[in-house]
């Protein structure tokens, strides 16, 4: 059993990861760092971006216009450049045009258990329904969303989140439709290849599960502005995992909070939170320093693997009471 508190390590590693961010003031209290005032704005997300590769790429334009193609046409072929009616008029198109992903070519074939897809205005996301748990991870996050399958009409299956909300879709003539908050009514989604599995590893030591408290304190603090400390108690080597996805999620709840009006008061008197064995996942906000300060404590029943443990979406309202 790993014993002792996180929280000072990690509040001084991320004091010092987080100093070039500004100028920084700090107090200690209660044995936790505190402080770090950060000056620095919260940075935007890059956007994702295209590349083609290949130097033959201008090539690929050439079917659309040069008379070569035009079989019997003008040019250097002669004649009036309309086809002939012994051949197609056009060229092979291209090979980027041929192999754009088609939503419509997944219908009817069975999807492998894990697969990465495209939505068709979306995002690019892996979904593994290779174990018992249907896993989702989109490819700008780090978080991994544990979805349960509830059958819908005409045989289909909707994954919804553990707060009720439907997020995928499932034909049973294999295709797939996502929700999102930019597509509430539901998009497309295409297979564009295979992927690694999302399940967690069997068990951590204690040295990685240090760093990924680390890591999501660091995340946490720049978002808010201030320093939040992630603490954890009685952590074993096979809880760990479940400990260490919770402080990912837990991060991206105070991602999501602080770009919400609401949820930047929130954040404002939030300086901890404490992950904790409980009977089932959820948590509870708490008031410190005479109602000053909030503290949100999160279970985890690391016997559910990572459905042991709150998505970050459920942390969200849970601070806003909702």
């Amino acid at each position: 059993m790993i014993q002792g508190r996180l929280a000072a390590f990690c509040g001084l590693w991320v004091l010092a990861a987080l100093g070039a961010a500004g100028p920084a003031s700090s107090q200690t209290a209660h044995g936790f760092a505190s402080g770090a005032l950060m000056s620095a704005p919260v940075s935007s997300r890059p956007a994702g971006r295209a590349f083609v590769n290949g130097e033959d790429a201008p090539g690929d334009d050439a079917w659309l216009t040069d008379t070569a193609n035009l079989r019997g046409g003008g040019g250097p072929r002669g004649g009036p450049g309309f086809g002939p009616p012994d051949g197609p008029m056009w060229g092979r198109p291209p090979s980027i045009l041929r192999d754009m992903p088609d939503a419509s070519a997944d219908r009817g074939l069975a999807a492998p258990p894990v697969a990465r897809y495209a939505a068709s205005a979306g995002p690019y996301f892996v979904f593994d329904r290779s174990s018992g748990t249907a896993l989702l991870k989109f490819d700008d996050s780090p978080e991994v969303w544990v979805l349960q399958p509830t059958p819908a009409p005409r045989g289909d299956v909707i994954y919804k989140n553990d707060v009720g909300d439907p997020v995928l879709r499932a034909t049973r003539l294999g295709g797939l439709t996502l929700f999102s908050a930019s597509a509430p009514g539901g998009e497309a989604a295409a297979m564009v290849g295979s992927a690694d599995d999302l399940q967690s590893p069997a068990f951590l030591p204690p040295n990685a599960v240090f760093q990924h408290m680390l890591q999501a304190s660091a995340r946490a603090s720049r978002a808010a502005q201030h320093l939040i400390t992630f603490d954890a108690n009685d952590v074993t080597p096979e809880s760990a995992p479940v400990f260490a996805d919770a402080a990912t999620a837990a991060a991206e709840a105070v991602i999501v909070l602080s770009h919400r009006d609401e949820g930047r008061a929130f954040l404002r008197r939030l300086d901890k939170l404490q992950f904790q064995p409980g009977a089932k996942a959820g948590a509870v906000v708490a008031p410190a320093d005479g109602g000053a300060r909030v503290h949100m404590q999160v279970f985890i029943d690391a016997s559910q693997g990572v459905a042991g443990r709150p998505s970050s979406e459920r942390l969200a309202r849970i601070a806003l009471g909702k």
